[in-house]
């Protein structure tokens, strides 16, 4: 599957969250893993779809 590459704004879009946040979580470390060449900086939807995974919490662990 070819992967496509999507501007800081569209993944920001995809995610549901302004770009403010997203450019402030990249600067604390803690972005989706990315791709930059110079000042062109560039997600997959892969690494947007493996970040949400990493994040999420199973109903178990909502009962605690």
């Amino acid at each position: 599957m070819k992967s496509e590459w999507l501007t800081e704004q569209e993944a920001a879009i995809h995610l549901g969250v302004s770009v403010d946040a997203f450019r402030a979580w990249r600067r604390k470390g803690e972005a989706p893993k990315h791709f930059k060449h110079g000042r062109t900086i560039r997600y997959t939807r892969e690494s947007l779809s493996e970040w949400i995974a990493e994040r999420m919490h199973g109903a178990e662990e909502d009962d605690e």
